[in-house]
């Protein structure tokens, strides 16, 4: 029989401790949908940064 896969939901702010550990050690990750907006925005910030092609210091 095979195992349901756990997806945690990350809610910003919400997050403890015992679901990132749960995330290192191979369950799943889902992005709360009220945060893909300004995932995406800043997705879009680092995309236009990198574009210029110049060195980028600080971004992780």
């Amino acid at each position: 029989m095979k195992e349901t896969p756990i997806v945690h939901r990350l809610i910003p702010g919400q997050v403890p401790l015992s679901v990132w550990r749960a995330i290192y050690f191979g369950d799943g990750v889902a992005i709360d949908p009220a945060a893909r907006g300004p995932v995406d925005k800043a997705a879009a910030t680092i995309e236009a940064i990198l574009g210029k092609g110049e060195p980028v210091y600080g971004v992780s």
